[in-house]
């Protein structure tokens, strides 16, 4: 993986330090090319697209149902049925409305106004909406005997209006309390991912116990949940914490933390599009300021290749 390197506008960086931190519904390119754009619901449908053919041929190598008629793997002695795993918001359901009423309010994401948001659109058709190819990915993967599990970072006290939402969107709902796996909070998610580590042997020391006490999503322990007992064969996401599980260094770096992040994923290109199928999201996700990167001065992180150095040495005033 080339070496990425960040070019600091010293006219940006003074601006920068100079002006409040953004607010996540600053801007308005990002809400409209999600919305309105043709090239946005064309990058959708190329990633189910990918994920559908990606599921079929596997499907025509398994070939076997048991007695549940769930699609089993026989290439493993376990014989597990076979998942996909998919996150809900902006994966599934179109969320963009919150982020344009954010836009409209001048406000930053807040609880009360997204728990606020997911009991208007449980009872608003009109608000319920589906990324593009969604709906008919989900159905052909059940068709075709996979189960399909959602694990969203939403909170379980919103499980109710999740649900109402699906219903509304016409996907199936079938045993969706043991499919729809939803945020319990830190620290219930931290007692059973321990729970979970006793159980197979794993230490708090180890990779996999780092992930799934620190990874950056925390949605590692109920991935590996869904493993005990079936086999994931499809991970669809917005946000690279959909099947990625990063942990970030204590302390380190904006800087070092980006190049880790690029690090995972060239670790995992052979699994993209085979494997991990990833939808575009410009508006928020853990790659914004106040995730990856600090909510103040963000703006020092764009780079210019020195052309505006070039150019004002060009056209001086």
């Amino acid at each position: 993986m080339r070496k990425t390197t960040f070019c600091i506008w010293a006219a940006l960086s003074l601006l920068a330090s100079a002006q409040p931190a953004p607010l996540d519904s600053s801007g308005v390119y990002d809400k409209l090319w999600v919305q309105t754009s043709a090239d946005y619901r064309a990058h959708c449908l190329q990633t189910y697209g990918w994920a559908t053919r990606s599921l079929r041929e596997r499907a025509s190598l398994e070939g076997r149902r048991d007695a549940r008629s769930r699609l089993v793997e026989t290439t493993n002695v376990q014989e597990r049925p076979l998942a996909v795993i998919m996150d809900l918001d902006d994966t599934v359901i179109d969320m963009s409305v919150y982020r344009t009423f954010l836009y409209a309010m001048q406000r930053d994401f807040e609880l009360e106004t997204w728990n606020s948001f997911l009991s208007y659109q449980a009872e608003h058709a009109e608000a319920c909406r589906s990324v593009p190819g969604a709906i008919e990915f989900i159905a052909e993967a059940e068709r075709l005997g996979y189960t399909v599990f959602f694990i969203s970072n939403r909170t379980e006290a919103t499980r109710p209006q999740a649900i109402r939402v699906l219903e509304k969107l016409g996907i199936n709902t079938k045993d969706l309390d043991q499919r729809l796996m939803l945020d319990v909070g830190a620290e219930e998610d931290a007692r059973q991912a321990r729970a979970l580590m006793a159980r197979l042997g794993i230490t708090e020391s180890s990779v996999e116990g780092q992930a799934l006490l620190r990874a950056q999503s925390r949605k590692e322990r109920r991935r590996l949940q869904v493993s005990l007992e079936y086999r994931p064969v499809a991970f669809i996401g917005d946000d690279l914490g959909d099947f990625l599980s990063f942990v970030p260094e204590a302390g380190a770096s904006p800087e070092k933390v980006l190049q880790a992040r690029y690090q995972a994923v060239a670790e995992e290109r052979e699994r993209l599009g085979r494997q991990y199928f990833i939808l575009p999201n410009p508006m928020y996700g853990n790659w914004s300021p106040g995730s990856t990167l600090p909510k103040e001065g963000a703006a020092k992180y764009l780079r210019d290749d020195g052309f505006l150095e070039y150019y004002k040495s060009q056209h001086p005033r």
